[in-house]
């Protein structure tokens, strides 16, 4: 099994004194997506000759892209897997939460905010459970808003939540956290998951099992749905990706992963 991988990235004297200069090319996870745009901001301030491109796409994404050599840092917000392709390395530069989220108008609104429990969210999401009456709110259908494949948080979701039992096949599907954080603000009857990065005061966090998803909760080890935030490279990191990588996983950058993330663990 392909092990994470937290070191920091040494630079040599020489590429450490030179001016850094030209374009870092990333793409992948929705859920690192935002986190890499602010860190990008931070260190194209500092480093005024280096552009830095943030694409999306989802995690299998980012990994393909950086495994064929499209990108120089692939974005994925699940652990590297067997099947993945040989050579790369994991570089995790913080940790994010999955928060399951319904729309503020919920027929069960008063349920779900005092929470409801793992095997509960399992049961809708798979179809067993389909009208919120069953779950102690009003008679209405559920609509599950699941992901599309590859993504990182979906894999993540499907692992520790549903046992890697399939999304009922009514679901809606999005390509991203923010698209589907958009569908459940849009009907009230919608139950998803976003990244706790997502979550604001337009969509209702559900507690499970009695814990509010939030990152104080999180960073306390009492909610439990956490996975790993990782830059992935073609081998060991080289270059720009090496400095942006380097500087992620700083003091500085770490204090940005802060605001909404948890830091990674030295």
């Amino acid at each position: 099994m392909l092990s994470l991988v937290f070191a920091l990235v040494a630079l040599s004297g020489p590429a450490l004194a030179a001016k850094l200069s030209g374009e870092l090319l990333t793409s992948g996870s929705t859920t690192v997506q935002p986190l890499a745009e602010d860190l990008a901001a931070a260190f194209t301030k500092k480093n005024p000759n280096v552009k830095i491109n943030v694409a999306g796409g989802g995690s299998g994404v980012g990994i393909k892209d950086v495994a064929a050599g499209k990108v120089h840092i692939g974005n994925s917000s699940r652990k590297l897997k067997d099947s993945d392709p040989a050579g790369l390395v994991a570089n995790v530069i913080g940790y994010d939460a999955v928060a399951v989220v319904v729309n503020s108008k919920c027929p069960a609104i008063k349920v779900v905010k005092k929470g409801l429990s793992k095997q509960q969210v399992k049961d809708i999401f798979t179809g067993k459970i389909t009208n919120w009456k069953d779950v102690g709110g009003k008679n209405a259908s559920i609509m599950v808003q699941s992901r599309t494949a590859p993504s990182g948080t979906l894999d993540f979701f499907s692992e520790e939540v549903l046992n890697k039992e399939a999304v009922v096949d009514t679901a809606k599907k999005y390509e991203s956290n923010g698209l589907l954080k958009q569908a459940v603000t849009q009907n009230k009857n919608a139950i998803g998951f976003i990244s706790l990065g997502y979550l604001d005061k337009k969509v209702v966090g559900v507690p499970l099992n009695g814990v509010a998803p939030s990152l104080k909760n999180a960073v306390a080890g009492k909610y439990h749905l956490v996975r790993p935030l990782i830059m992935v490279t073609k081998g060991k990191p080289a270059g720009l990706a090496a400095a942006f990588i380097k500087f992620a996983q700083s003091a500085k950058g770490q204090k940005i992963v802060a605001k909404k993330w948890l830091k990674a663990k030295k």
